[in-house]
C-alpha cells in the first residue's frame, strides 16, 4: 500500500511538473512571478493621473444584430461604420483620397473601409499600417512591407518572433520609420531587439535601436507640435490588481524606460529590480489603472488632447477598461476622463476598443477586436 502511494505522489509530481514546463513554454511565467501573484505587492499605485469630469450621454447602437448601450459625449452620436471583421486592430487614413484603412489581424488582410474592398491579404498577424509619401507600409510580427503601385515589397523579415504578436509602425519627422516590437514574456532578461522602439531608414535598412525597456509599447503617435514620439505601454501581469500602473512614455533616443527592472517612478520589480539599477531608468510620463491595457493613442487637431483605447484587463479581479479615454492638456497638466465608454457590464465585455483616428472634419473612428466592427463617433 505504502509503495503504491509513493508511486501515485511520484506521478502526480512528475505530471505537475510536465504541466508547468508546458505552462512555462507557453507563457514565460516563472515561479516567482507565480508566487507574486498568489502573494502580490501591497503597496497601492501614487501619482496616477487625476480624473476630469466629462458630460456622458447613453445611446442604443445595434451592433451584430443585438442592441447596446454606450456612453459618449453629450451633443455626438455613434454608429457602426463597418462589421464583420475578424480581430480588426489599427485603423489610417490614405492623405490624398482620405479613405480609411485597417489591418484585420484575424484573416491576414487589409481593408480600404471606405470603399469596402480588400487591399492586401495573405499576411499573417498582420498589424502595424502607416501611410508615407504616398506608399502603403505594414507591419506583423517579424516583418514590414512596403506596397505600392499594386506590388507588395518586404523590407525586412528578420523581426523576432514569438511573444507578443504585435508590431506598429510609424513615421516621424525625419522620415524615419519606428517600429515597436513587444517582449517576448511577462518579465524577464536578455532582450535586445524586443522591448524596444527600433529605427530604421524608410527602406528598411540601417536599423538601430531607438528606446529599450519598453515591455509593449502598441500605441504610437509624433507630437504634431514636438516631434516627439508618444506611446502607450502595457505594464507586466502577476503583480496584484493595481500594480504595475499603465503608461504614457515620451520616447527619446537611447534612453532606457525600466522593464523588466522597474516600473512607475522606478520602483524596482520583485522579479529582477534594485534600486541602483532602476536609478538611471527613464520614468513614465504618464501613470494610469494597472491592467486597462492601453493600445491605439492619437492626438486630435491642434494636440489639444490625446485619446487613448483601453482594450481592457484579462487578469483582473475586477475588470477594468474597455473604452476609450481622452486626456485633456497633455502637455502641461493632463487630466483624464472616460469619453466613449459602455462595452464592459458588469463583469461582462462585449467589445474591446483597439485603435482610435480622427478624421479631417474631427470624427473619430474606433476599432473593436472583439465586436469586429468599426465606429464612428461625430457630432450629432
Amino acid at each position: 500500500m505504502i509503495k503504491k502511494k509513493v508511486l501515485f505522489a511520484g506521478a502526480v509530481i512528475l505530471i505537475t511538473m510536465a504541466a508547468y514546463l508546458i505552462y512555462f513554454q507557453t507563457t514565460h511565467t516563472s515561479l516567482l512571478e507565480l508566487f507574486n501573484f498568489l502573494n502580490p505587492p501591497s503597496e497601492e499605485p501614487q501619482g496616477l493621473i487625476p480624473q476630469e469630469p466629462l458630460e456622458l450621454i447613453e445611446q442604443e447602437i445595434v451592433v451584430n444584430g443585438t442592441k447596446r448601450i454606450l456612453k459618449i459625449p453629450s451633443g455626438y452620436k455613434i454608429e457602426v461604420l463597418a462589421d464583420g471583421f475578424t480581430r480588426p486592430r489599427l485603423l489610417a487614413f490614405e492623405p490624398e483620397s482620405g479613405d480609411l484603412y485597417l489591418t484585420e489581424t484575424g484573416t491576414g488582410r487589409v481593408w480600404n473601409v471606405t470603399k469596402r474592398e480588400v487591399v492586401v491579404q495573405g499576411i499573417k498577424n498582420v498589424h502595424g499600417i502607416a501611410f508615407f509619401e504616398g506608399d502603403l507600409y505594414l507591419a506583423s510580427t517579424t516583418s514590414v512591407y512596403r506596397y505600392r503601385n499594386g506590388n507588395l515589397e518586404t523590407l525586412i523579415s528578420d523581426l523576432p518572433s514569438g511573444g507578443h504578436y504585435t508590431a506598429t509602425i510609424a513615421f516621424g519627422p525625419d522620415g524615419k520609420m519606428y517600429v515597436s516590437r513587444g517582449s517576448s514574456c511577462n518579465a524577464c532578461e536578455n532582450e535586445s531587439r524586443r522591448a524596444a522602439i527600433l529605427r530604421f531608414d524608410q527602406n528598411g535598412q540601417n536599423e538601430e535601436i531607438f528606446a529599450s525597456g519598453l515591455r509593449n509599447d502598441v500605441g504610437m503617435a509624433f507630437h504634431p507640435r514636438t516631434g516627439q514620439l508618444w506611446t502607450t505601454e502595457n505594464g507586466r501581469d502577476h503583480l496584484g490588481d493595481n500594480l504595475p500602473p499603465e503608461e504614457i512614455n515620451i520616447i527619446k533616443e537611447g534612453l532606457n524606460y525600466g522593464w523588466p527592472y522597474c516600473y512607475s517612478q522606478n520602483t524596482p520589480d520583485p522579479n529582477f529590480g534594485s534600486a541602483e539599477i532602476c536609478a538611471g531608468k527613464e520614468p513614465p510620463y504618464i501613470e494610469m489603472q494597472a491592467h486597462s491595457a492601453p493600445l491605439g493613442i492619437r492626438f486630435d487637431e491642434g494636440a489639444k488632447n490625446l485619446y487613448v483605447a483601453f482594450h481592457g484587463s484579462w487578469n483582473r479581479s475586477v475588470p477594468t477598461g474597455y473604452k476609450v479615454v481622452r486626456i485633456s492638456d497633455p502637455t502641461g497638466e493632463p487630466k483624464i476622463a472616460d469619453y466613449a465608454s459602455g462595452w464592459l457590464v458588469g463583469t461582462k465585455a462585449w467589445g474591446r476598443p483597439v485603435d482610435v483616428i480622427f478624421d479631417k472634419t474631427g470624427a473619430l473612428y474606433i476599432s473593436d477586436d472583439y465586436a469586429g466592427v468599426v465606429y464612428k463617433l461625430r457630432t450629432d
